[in-house]
């Protein structure tokens, strides 16, 4: 089975370039792995392609930023941040969303 290296890198390409660029890249691509211009095999050749959606592009970019996020969450916040709520709370000048403390109640209360 051979992959063509030049299909496989059109996935990440975003929908901004023009045609004309992604062309361009791919036969540069195509030159630097050795294998032939513009995607097309060598006669006799079978050559596999991959298609990603856009959506399957999207989910991708989402499930990396999930994964930042989740990396950040599990920082411990730092000492300085503590004792800056600290402050905030006795000085009375702590300020709650009234939303994001209904939907923290409600999301406990639902057990969603």
């Amino acid at each position: 089975m051979k992959i063509n290296p030049s299909s496989a890198y059109q996935v990440g390409m975003s929908s901004q370039v023009s045609a004309v660029r992604q062309n361009e890249v791919v036969e540069a691509v195509a030159r630097t792995a050795g294998a032939p211009s513009a995607g097309v095999a060598a006669k006799g050749q079978n050559v596999d392609q991959i298609k990603i959606s856009q959506d399957a592009s999207l989910k991708a970019e989402l499930d990396q930023l999930a994964r930042a996020v989740a990396t950040d969450l599990q920082r411990p916040p730092s000492e300085e941040r503590i004792a800056e709520l600290r402050k905030a709370v006795q000085n009375n000048t702590y300020y709650v969303p009234t939303a994001a403390l209904v939907d923290a109640i409600m999301n406990r209360w639902i057990g969603a």
